[in-house]
């Protein structure tokens, strides 16, 4: 089915929007290809011989494609939060992860539709402990231990050994090396800067802090009374994740692995699976109460790129009214239990600094009366 008039008049007006109109008009081009390769009808590309046949893309770089889409979504997002309102548009579109196409493919998706609810009505009502007036929202990484010594040829050398996270194990098994924690991954600070953007321009005061792996003894001055608490990273690196993994929920991660604790008993629920350039990689999400009072949100994963990446799908409107679909999370998106953990797969490709997508493997819930 060809781009209808309704919604070419739609996709012009975003174009054209003062929104687009600071970026680099690669993401209008890119939006209206979308459109006009898109079947309305099964919610896919038409064919596979219009994947095959991509002018627009020629002379691109596709293998970055996946980060474009994400900016592109970003962006139609930031429109209607600033620019769309409900009257002027009865619909928004969003970029669909179709699983008909190949993940690796430079069209793994299509532009759909869906009527132009109030806006942050899904983002809202997820983030809703943390939008409390007078709550403020502490925001807790982690940092991965490294050793450093002085190497002949190379000078000072930085060495990270993923089983090593404490300080006084690495000290005592490599006397010769320096402990240190000079680095932040990028998916967790990307994280950070996020929910501090987003939690900053509604109004929430938002502070940071690092903690390493042992550093869980400091769990009596993370959540002050009536405050909020953010945990991201890695469990293995982020002591902070030991202080709230509590037997009360059902999932837990431990390294790559999530484990499910039921009726006393402990089983693998999801493992790190690697194959040809890219990785799914186990994405947890918690939500809790605090240790006094207040709500503790996680966002757990061993590689960087998903925390990321489910920070973006947390605090996008289309991204997570998408999410509540899925048929494990039925009910979800008029209201959220009290306590709930959401796992999930998410495809990290080897050759982009952003992953395209993500699949829910498992939910949990409680609410409590």
């Amino acid at each position: 089915m060809s781009l209808t008039d309704r919604h070419r008049t739609l996709l012009t007006t975003i174009i054209n929007s003062r929104t687009f109109e600071r970026v680099d008009e690669i993401n209008g081009q890119l939006l209206m290809y979308l459109a006009d390769h898109s079947s309305q009808d099964d919610h896919h590309l038409r064919t596979e011989t219009a994947l095959l046949s991509l002018a627009f893309l020629k002379h691109r770089n596709t293998a970055r494609m996946s980060t474009l889409l994400a900016r592109l979504q970003r962006l139609i997002d930031r429109y209607f939060a600033r620019e769309g309102r409900t009257k002027d548009h009865a619909e928004r579109p969003y970029i669909n992860r179709g699983k008909d196409v190949p993940p690796k493919h430079s069209l793994h998706n299509a532009v759909l539709y869906r009527p132009n609810t109030t806006v942050e009505e899904a983002t809202r009502r997820f983030w809703k402990p943390h939008l409390i007036a007078g709550r403020d929202s502490h925001i807790a990484y982690g940092l991965p231990l490294f050793t450093r010594k002085q190497h002949g040829e190379y000078g000072e050398v930085l060495t990270r050994r993923l089983s090593e996270n404490f300080e006084q194990d690495t000290a005592e098994r490599h006397p010769k090396e320096r402990v240190c924690w000079p680095l932040v991954r990028l998916g967790d600070a990307l994280c950070v800067m996020r929910l501090t953007k987003w939690l900053g321009e509604r109004d929430v005061e938002v502070n940071t802090k690092w903690y390493r792996a042992g550093d869980r003894h400091y769990s009596n001055l993370l959540a002050p009374k009536e405050n909020n608490v953010i945990v991201v990273g890695a469990p293995r690196v982020n002591g902070v994740f030991a202080v709230y993994q509590s037997t009360e929920l059902r999932f837990r991660m431990d390294a790559d692995v999530v484990f499910a604790d039921l009726e006393g008993q402990t089983t693998e629920r999801l493992r790190e699976k690697k194959s040809k350039g890219m990785t799914i990689v186990p994405t947890l999400v918690t939500r809790t109460g605090g240790r006094s009072s207040g709500a503790v949100t996680m966002i757990a994963s061993p590689h960087g790129q998903a925390v990321d990446h489910l920070s973006e799908v947390l605090t996008s409107e289309s991204m997570l009214v998408e999410l509540f679909q899925h048929p494990k999370l039925q009910g979800w998106a008029d209201r959220l239990p009290d306590q709930f953990q959401i796992l999930l797969g998410v495809t990290v490709l080897d050759d982009e600094l952003a992953a395209p997508r993500h699949e829910v493997v498992d939910a949990w819930w409680n609410t409590r009366t």
